[in-house]
């Protein structure tokens, strides 16, 4: 239901799937609906704790699983609630011309007796803390205040850390390195193996090869496992929480990024998925909870 001032409220009606649906979704699916192309509330039907009918905000994904998950109604009822800018300023401090003048610093000076003068006089004021932190003045040029102090590590350094057989002998300015400075992104894949410790203490460069084929079949059991108990019908209560609370993080993840864009069975998706659902299942004392898919993503 849409609702403008006093006009009559208009009403839409539309599916969506609860596992895969965002706030940012629905704002969009919504925005679309009512051809709105201003900022507007919304909020969803429910009981509230003494049992009588309301309607609470709806600000984010948080809210909205609250909203799937607690509606008082079989369909999920929402309100979008539209209100002219006009509406309401006498609760506000209007600038009006004799409020501002032209100061020489911050191209401001103010009234600080209205709430519009002690806002911007915040805002002044933490403009200066900025100009501080950042040791900037009117007189630095972009150039001379952002220059990088060195280039980022490229293969020919990163391999100064290590001794002839491939082993990391300087694992501290290996890392002080990376700190300082990033990593070429073609050395990534090889530099944050050693950084996140993926690797045992003391392995050569063909030790590390064994290692990593050896963890990655490891893996493809573990995974196997749970794919197969699936397949055959075997599908546990665990894995179906599981399962379910992976698939509907993963599939919010990161979307517009080219790596995960696409359909759902983009292949990176796939493995994000299978990534988080095995780690899951063979830590049951951790298991799942949301937000993990944001760490996995990134690696």
């Amino acid at each position: 239901m849409k609702c403008e001032g006093l006009l009559a409220p208009e009403y839409r009606r539309f599916s969506v799937d609860p596992q895969i649906t965002s706030f940012e979704v629905l704002q969009s699916l919504l925005a679309r609906a009512f051809d709105i192309k201003g900022e507007f509330s919304i909020s969803y039907y429910a009981r509230d704790e003494e049992g009588k009918d309301t309607y609470l905000s709806l600000l984010s994904d948080w809210d909205l699983d609250a909203a799937f998950l607690g509606s008082s109604d079989p369909c999920l009822q929402l309100k979008v609630d539209l209100k002219p800018f006009e509406e309401g300023l006498e609760d506000w401090d209007v600038v009006a011309p004799i409020d501002v003048s032209r100061n020489s610093n911050t191209g401001f000076l103010l009234d600080r007796s209205s709430i519009t003068g002690t806002i911007l006089n915040h805002m002044e004021k933490t403009f200066n803390m900025v100009q501080r932190a950042l040791n900037l003045s009117e007189g630095d040029s972009e150039s001379d205040s952002f220059k990088p102090v060195k280039q980022p590590m490229v293969d020919g350094e990163f391999h100064t850390y290590l001794d002839s057989e491939g082993r990391l002998v300087k694992p501290r300015e290996l890392r002080l390195s990376v700190y300082q400075r990033g990593i070429d992104p073609a050395l990534r894949k090889v530099v944050w193996k050693h950084i996140l410790n993926v690797y045992p203490h003391g392995l050569t460069a063909k030790e590390r090869i064994s290692y990593m084929k050896q963890r990655s079949s490891e893996y493809q059991k573990l995974r196997q496992t749970w794919q197969d108990m699936i397949s055959n019908g075997n599908l546990t209560e665990e894995i179906q929480y599981v399962t379910n609370m992976v698939r509907k993080d993963v599939l919010r993840t990161d979307r517009t990024h080219k790596f995960y864009a696409g359909s759902d069975d983009n292949k990176n998706v796939v493995s994000l998925f299978n990534i988080l659902t095995t780690y899951a299942l063979n830590h049951p004392s951790v298991s799942y909870c949301q937000g993990m898919s944001d760490l996995a993503s990134l690696f």
